[in-house]
């Protein structure tokens, strides 16, 4: 159950490279986001108002918004709802460092905090160089982890 969580994650990752790029998934109205969706997010993100809805698949939709000036993201399954916190890089310089070193050629895209449940927390960093990304997994104090597959960082 542990790896289907850390599937999704990965794959709401991968399809937000970047706050610039566009997204892989579809954007869809919040009239057809399923109504338990949009009542959590409403009882979890009170006094949101701009949020963009994107179905990831039939079962899991996605919710990107602004809150207090921080860009976030809440993804929604039957099974849980996981939030994650996109981190400006200029407070990733651990992550950049380690990226510098250890990928060369390899840029920076994208750096987020991911939480579910309350629980488990940690950084996930993508980057790319031409046509290749990969997913990289840092702690809290932003020391590399792991490496994640590329066949687990898609869907």
């Amino acid at each position: 159950m542990k790896k289907v969580f850390i599937l999704l994650a990965c794959a709401a990752l991968i399809a937000s490279c970047s706050s610039t790029k566009k997204s892989a998934y579809p954007v869809v109205d919040e009239r057809d986001v399923p109504e338990k969706f949009v009542k959590d997010f409403k009882r979890l993100r009170q006094g949101v108002e701009q949020v963009k809805w994107e179905q990831i698949d039939s079962l899991t939709y996605r919710a990107s918004f602004d809150a207090n000036g921080n860009k976030m993201r809440m993804q929604f399954t039957n099974a849980a709802t996981e939030s994650s916190w996109i981190i400006p890089l200029e407070y990733c310089e651990n992550i950049k460092n380690y990226v510098a070193e250890n990928y060369k050629g390899y840029k920076l895209d994208e750096v987020v905090l991911y939480e579910k449940d309350k629980k488990t927390k940690a950084y996930y960093a993508t980057i790319s160089k031409k046509n290749e990304m990969k997913q990289l997994e840092f702690d809290l104090y932003q020391a590399f982890q792991k490496e994640i597959p590329t066949e687990e960082m898609k869907k």
